[in-house]
């Protein structure tokens, strides 16, 4: 995380010490969180257990990573900077339609909901922050254990993608970097393209249009629009 100007000359050191009471030394931690405030915490009797737990502590405020105690403590200005809401999949998912539906059309929607809606299902987790890359290289190979087509397994690959994106990006619920963006999509075949016939195909069969055109059955300038342009 990068650092905020309201941190600058924030310090994480943590210091460990010891207090007598009527049961015996006990030990504490303290330590000064981002706004100035202190907090103690009590580490029970073994000194060794005391300063292990230091270095923990440590750790974790060093990276910016702070218990519920802690952000309630700061203040809010402060501990917004930290607070990130967790998600669950399809929670995030409505959320994602939401916000980016108004651009597309109802169909568009629907035909975008049911393959996110399948893939959480094979993901197998909960909360988006779950998702790791392995479960997008797992996703992928069940999609083609399911013998989808390529441009299909493409599809649902590149929607999950900018799913994800958006979380990061837009929303900003995630930090880690797309689990899906190193995931090996397969080709987006044309299937148009895929099933052109052959020239010496084209040349037979356009021989038999000009004899059935012939027979005032306009064969012919159908082929050739289907040809050229697609159409089913």
């Amino acid at each position: 995380m990068m650092k905020h100007s309201m941190l600058v000359g924030y310090d994480p050191h943590c210091s460990v010490f010891a207090r007598e009471r009527e049961t015996g030394i006990y030990y504490q931690i303290q330590y000064r969180l981002p706004g100035g405030q202190r907090r103690q915490i009590s580490l029970g009797k073994d000194k060794k257990i005391a300063y292990e737990k230091k270095f923990i502590i440590e750790t974790r405020l060093r990276e910016f990573q702070f218990d519920e105690v802690d952000l309630k403590r700061m203040p809010e200005a402060i501990s917004v900077l930290f607070t990130r809401q967790i998600l669950k999949l399809d929670e995030a998912l409505e959320r994602y339609l939401d916000a980016t539906g108004a651009d597309r059309k109802p169909n568009t929607n629907r035909n975008i909901r049911y393959p996110l809606q399948k893939v959480i299902g094979i993901l197998g987790v909960t909360y988006i922050h779950e998702v790791t890359g392995e479960h997008a290289q797992k996703l992928n190979s069940v999609l083609k254990s399911q013998n989808l087509a390529d441009a299909t397994r493409h599809s649902y690959l590149s929607l999950t993608e900018s799913f994800f994106n958006w979380l990061i990006n837009v929303a900003g619920l995630l930090d880690s970097g797309n689990p899906f963006s190193l995931v090996k999509k397969p080709p987006r075949r044309s299937k148009v393209r895929d099933y052109l016939l052959k020239s010496d195909e084209v040349g037979r069969l356009f021989t038999v249009a000009v004899e059935d055109h012939l027979a005032k059955i306009p064969i012919k300038p159908m082929i050739g629009l289907i040809l050229t342009t697609g159409c089913r």
